[in-house]
């Protein structure tokens, strides 16, 4: 069937799910920050436009490289083109979650100016397979379609042909769940974005079943997945509607397209991929050290990049809500974590991050500040004396704009590793320093690499003098990912004579750490499809190895020869102590490295089928050695980026905002350039019954600081509910608002707080719309201003806002009056049923002449919900559903205040269950208490106007692809009147 058939059209306008569109809003350049002074370069080829902070040329060329690498085999693997360049879009000062944009039809990188290869080719695939989904609607019509996809499958497949978690780290997971029985249900593969400790597991685990499902598929097809992704469009197409819509029937597109190919579902294809590879596995020989009992579980407040060793105690900085404690670990005679004793006091120190020196003479720790602009991290290290029987910082040693990576102490200087933008290096600062001011010139960085390098610091020896443990080698790798594999050379800095050599590293592999135990070495090694110890001379030399079925995620050294690890174990992470030297060890031998279905088609050249990719990677036992040679050869042109205007989508939408009913019509985004810094969003909505053409215009920029938006519009205002004397009925009044809006917004930080001001100016003509004519017409001219204050203290988080906006005789002639008004807020998370408290208080008044005044003034509803005309959003609404109180009621005057008391925690914190294409993520309880009310100046009773109210309900939080949704009922009354049943809905969307 052709995609673009004027009955696609004309039932897909139609049918459309309109709460898809909140995905519509593109991430702006700086992704949730302003330009500001930042200077943005282009680096183009005739397929790739990658804009990206001049600061770093060279992830650019990078990202340029590994994009234009794939897109031959891409092309033939998917069987579908882009027609047009793909705008790529970096950002070098965040660190959140990378996006293949499928409404701009954009990459989205967030990678602190340090994006890896395969990271590049994860987020391709998704664009890649994004090109079988479009239709007349262009890039943004994939969101009719993407909804019925799981995400097991969107992730999976990105991470089955690129392995970005790396494939030591997805064989290790599988490996494990599949000897322990641990696995992620079916239903919770279809949903990998809400919680961020299901990441590395979601991703390593959908990447394993989709590779066996891809497999399994080109055992049947030779063009299995290109064939795959048409049959799952034409099942998604509108005609299917009347079965895919409908939740009691089993028809669901991908289940059907999957049925078509290999005659399962989803469901029952996963529970075949789980005794298959349970028999693979057990096959192997390979079982973890040792199923862990339930007992053995670390505490939350553990923090394993912490873990250090005094000798031959392992020691762990714990952190709870801003304050931290030294934890000596006990182990079991199995040599799991039994418990931690106290061994120094508690210090609450502001903004310290988990990076501590535990070791030699000095406390060293990291002090993390915020950028004042843009709210980047900046970096301090502190030194810690004892005051008064407790920790406090005593001088701050270095500020850096990179990240530390590991700070130690020698008997002569102070020692850290770092990375900036492009930059990694190791630096130091002698002693005699210490107790001065900070200079910049007084840091000494012996070793520093730029991109396609990066260095990483694997371990350090140590020796006691003195009584302190100091640090005298450090072991580091500098890492280059070119095209074809991964190259490590492997380095050891002698701090007592200041310089650094190479040591031997024959055998390859991906090294993660050193860790030197009494006399030994233990290089934490990488593979394929598992982790290794290696046993090493001081000169690299390989001695022996000891394979390690389980995945390690940190460890430390003991003086006695032991390691204390920290074992991947799931939802968990556990520490098991062990002695390397007596578990069973072989012969060294090379590495079989890092592979990918993709790395093997760039090393064989030219095109390699998929089918072929897939079954290579699987296959054990056969050393297929990567040609490491960077390979850095598209053509490519710099430039300073450009500004160049694209249109990006518009599509259908229904509106609640209008005084008769339901809205029909379109919201766009037209016009933003390739940046996305300046974008326009535009809506036209036109009502059902009144046939009111309810318009929306925003232009945004985010090239400068503060973030600047101009709005123009055409709406309806409710102006309140009036009672007609003459027919004894309430009869709800409403403006028509003609006007533009202009204002700037300056976010500023400091510390570890926000200021948020806003500030701008609004234009309007008004005129009576619906309702009695008991409305001011007239041109009115406002300026407005806000501020939001927001910090935390330990485990209170408060806000404070104050706000104010003024229409003065000076600029107005129809109008007279100025609205002020202030809240705050505290908010803590409580130890029992993992809930939250929340104090409100609130309060606004409005002041003018009596005949330039708006009627509406202040209003008050004991239980906020939604009217259309009001404002407010679409997160969550509360309906009446039964019941003739008044927690529902709306009063009038032109003063209000409010108190409220809410609480709130999981009744099933992990619901994990599957309903058609929705998953249902959390059953919770809430509770509140409302005191407030409104009233008129001069006029105030607090036995009249001052309510108590209460409610308490319970809420179904449901997700579909970062869309969440909240469904539930609930309990409430007005003190002394009738109890009341209401109706809460909302969504949100996570992107």
């Amino acid at each position: 069937m052709a995609k673009d058939t004027l009955t696609f059209r004309l039932i897909t306008c139609l049918t459309l799910f309109a709460c898809f569109a909140e995905t519509s809003v593109a991430l702006p350049l700086s992704f949730g920050i302003s330009q500001g002074d930042l200077s943005y370069d282009e680096l183009s080829s005739d397929d790739f436009h990658i804009y990206h902070d001049k600061r770093v040329p060279h992830e650019a060329a990078m990202a340029l490289e590994a994009l234009s690498a794939a897109k031959s085999p891409f092309e033939v693997w998917f069987d579908e083109k882009r027609t047009r360049p793909m705008p790529v879009i970096m950002s070098a000062v965040t660190s959140g979650a990378s996006f293949a944009n499928l409404i701009t039809d954009a990459m989205e990188l967030q990678t602190l100016g340090r994006g890896p290869r395969d990271l590049f080719w994860h987020e391709y695939v998704h664009m890649s397979m994004y090109l079988h989904l479009r239709n007349f609607f262009g890039p943004a019509g994939i969101v009719i379609h993407i909804p019925w996809m799981p995400a097991w499958f969107i992730e999976g497949l990105a991470e089955a042909l690129s392995v970005s978690l790396g494939s030591h780290v997805t064989a290790s997971i599988e490996r494990y769940q599949a000897l322990s029985g641990d696995w992620p249900t079916y239903d919770r593969l279809h949903s990998l974005y809400t919680e961020r400790n299901f990441f590395t597991r979601g991703y390593a685990s959908s990447g394993a079943f989709v590779t066996w499902l891809l497999r399994k598929g080109y055992e049947n097809s030779p063009d299995f997945l290109p064939q795959l992704l048409r049959r799952f469009y034409t099942y998604t197409l509108p005609h299917y509607y009347p079965l895919s819509m409908t939740p009691v029937t089993d028809f669901l597109p991908f289940d059907e397209a999957l049925r078509d190919f290999l005659g399962r579902t989803g469901r029952e294809l996963y529970q075949d991929y789980k005794k298959e590879r349970q028999e693979y596995w057990q096959e192997q020989n390979a079982s973890p050290l040792e199923p862990t009992p339930e007992f053995y579980k670390n505490p939350e407040t553990i923090l394993v990049s912490t873990l250090t060793s005094q000798g031959n105690d392992a020691v762990a900085f714990a952190p709870d809500s801003g304050e931290w404690t030294e934890l000596k670990l006990h182990f079991d005679k199995q040599g799991w974590w039994d418990q931690g004793t106290e061994t120094k006091q508690r210090l609450s120190i502001d903004r310290l991050t988990s990076l501590l020196s535990l070791k030699g003479s000095l406390k060293l720790a990291v002090q993390s500040l915020k950028h004042m602009k843009n709210g980047t991290p900046q970096h301090h290290l502190v030194l810690l004396r004892e005051k008064e029987g407790a920790l406090a910082i005593e001088q701050t040693l270095v500020k850096r704009s990179g990240r530390f990576t590991g700070v130690w102490e020698t008997s002569t200087h102070l020692v850290w590793s770092e990375f900036e933008t492009e930059i990694s290096r190791l630096c130091m600062i002698d002693k005699t320093f210490l107790g001065q001011p900070v200079i910049d010139q007084n840091v000494k960085c012996p070793a520093s690499v730029t991109l396609p390098q990066s260095l990483k610091v694997l371990g350090t020896e140590t020796e006691e003098t003195q009584g302190a443990l100091l640090t005298t080698k450090v072991w580091y790798s500098i890492e280059e990912q070119t095209l074809t594999g991964d190259r490590h050379d492997l380095w050891v800095w002698d701090l007592n004579t200041n310089e650094s050599r190479p040591v031997k590293f024959l055998e390859g592999g991906n090294p993660e750490f050193m860790f030197s135990a009494g006399p030994e070495r233990w290089l934490l090694v990488g593979e394929r499809s598992q982790q290794v110890l290696r046993r090493v001379a001081s000169d690299g030399t390989c001695l022996a190895v000891a394979v390690l079925p389980d995945l390690v995620m940190n460890g430390t050294g003991l003086a006695d020869g032991s390691l204390v690890l920290v074992l991947w174990r799931g939802s968990e992470e556990h520490l098991r102590k062990i002695d390397p030297r007596l578990m069973p060890q072989k012969a060294c031998a090379k590495a079989w490295e890092h592979s990918s279905p993709l790395l093997l088609a760039m090393n064989a050249g030219g095109i390699f089928p998929l089918s072929k990719a897939l079954q290579l990677n699987e296959e054990k036992g056969v050393e297929r050695p990567f040609n490491t040679e960077s390979t850095r050869k598209a053509a490519r042109r710099r430039s300073p980026a450009s500004w160049r205007p694209r249109p990006v989508l518009a599509f259908p939408w229904v509106g609640a905002d209008d005084a008769l009913g339901y809205q029909l019509g379109m919201v766009t985004i037209p016009l933003m350039d390739h940046m996305q810094n300046e974008t326009l969003f535009a809506s036209l909505l036109v009502g059902v019954r009144s046939r009111y053409p309810n318009t929306y215009v925003t232009l945004v920029s985010d090239r400068f600081w503060p973030r600047l938006s101009l709005s123009a519009f055409r709406r309806q205002v409710w102006n309140g509910r009036f009672l007609l004397v003459d027919s004894e009925t309430i009869e709800s009044s409403y403006i028509d608002e003609k006007g533009v809006r202009a204002s700037a917004n300056l976010d500023v930080h400091f510390s570890d707080a926000l200021l948020a001001i806003n500030g701008g100016v609004l234009v309007a003509r008004k005129d009576q719309y619906i309702g009695p004519p008991l409305v001011i017409e007239g041109t009115l001219v406002e300026p407005f201003l806000s501020a939001t204050l927001s910090a935390g203290f330990g485990k209170w988080v408060w806000d404070l806002n104050l706000n104010g906006k003024i229409a003065s005789p000076a600029m107005n002639r129809d109008f007279d009056y100025n609205v002020v008004g202030a809240s705050t807020s505290w908010t803590r998370s409580l130890p029992f049923f993992t809930s939250q408290m929340s104090l409100s208080l609130e309060g606004q008044r409005t002041r003018g002449r009596a005949e330039k005044t708006p009627l509406l003034k202040q209003m008050y509803i004991p239980l906020k919900t939604f009217i259309p005309g009001s404002g407010g959003g679409y997160n969550k609404n509360s309906f009446p559903v039964y019941g003739k109180g008044s927690l529902f009621s709306v009063r009038f005057g032109d003063s209000q205040g409010r108190g409220t008391l809410n609480w709130n925690f999981p009744l099933i914190k992990d619901v994990d269950k599957l309903i058609w294409i929705v998953y249902l993520e959390e059953l919770r309880f809430s509770s509140f208490l409302n005191y407030g009310g409104v009233w008129n100046q001069g006029n105030f009773n607090p036995d009249k106007h001052l309510l108590l109210a209460h409610g308490h309900n319970v809420d179904l939080l449901l997700e579909n692809k970062g869309v969440r949704l909240n469904f539930g009922f609930g309990v409430g009354q007005v003190k002394a009147e009738p109890f009341q049943l209401f109706f809460n809905a909302g969504f949100n969307a996570f992107f």
